[in-house]
């Protein structure tokens, strides 16, 4: 089993890069936390069959969970990751592992694990006032020196980079592009239709509304 640590700066898009990736069948399907407990209490496997596109998309968070808060809130991420290993256990580890963290979390919770590759969100100061706004609106908070950890950890890791700039470009071969190159990295498989289909999800959502 092996762990994939995708770090972000708040408004980067970094839930967005590890649903995106997270399609692919080598990770875990990322699931509700309330389901993930259930699971890991009763020590059962979910179906093999989860629909990882349809719960992966953002429709719901206005629908459903009113604020980016409450829907951020209602799926398990990096703090249930030992759930997510317990639930693994059940599959023989089989699956690996995928979380998006700021750096502070990267700082506090991350540190000594083994088998774990590091990337992070790479995105052009063209869209400093984009991120500016999403983080006022969704109420997203950039903690003291937070970019200054974010530098250092990516040097300490060594981490690869995710242009978040060619997924906001809204150019689907600039997308493809960066999305299989870092499939090949992470050494996954493309799931491709299913990739555009969120990517035009989580623009709508997150971005063509709000420029």
């Amino acid at each position: 089993m092996k762990t994939v640590i995708v770090m972000y700066m708040p408004g980067h898009g970094g839930n967005f890069i590890q649903r995106l990736f997270g399609l692919s069948p080598e990770f875990m399907p990322i699931l509700p936390r309330k389901i993930l407990r259930v699971l890991v209490n009763s020590w059962r496997p979910m179906s093999d069959s989860w629909p990882k596109l349809e719960s992966y998309y953002f429709d719901e968070i206005w629908v459903r969970h009113r604020t980016w808060q409450n829907f951020h809130r209602h799926t398990a991420d990096f703090l249930d990751h030992l759930d997510y290993r317990l639930l693994n256990c059940i599959y023989k580890c089989k699956y690996n592992l995928i979380f998006s963290v700021h750096p502070l979390e990267l700082y506090t919770n991350f540190q000594e694990l083994d088998q774990t590759d590091f990337y992070y969100v790479d995105l052009d100061k063209k869209y400093d006032q984009w991120v500016s706004k999403e983080q006022q609106r969704l109420g997203f908070n950039v903690r003291p020196n937070e970019y200054e950890l974010f530098v250092q950890l990516k040097n300490q890791y060594q981490m690869q980079p995710i242009s978040m700039t060619a997924i906001l470009e809204q150019s689907q071969d600039l997308f493809l592009m960066q999305y299989h190159k870092i499939c090949t990295a992470m050494k996954i498989t493309p799931v491709e239709n299913h990739a555009l289909l969120l990517w035009n999800n989580w623009l709508d959502a997150r971005f063509r509304s709000y420029q």
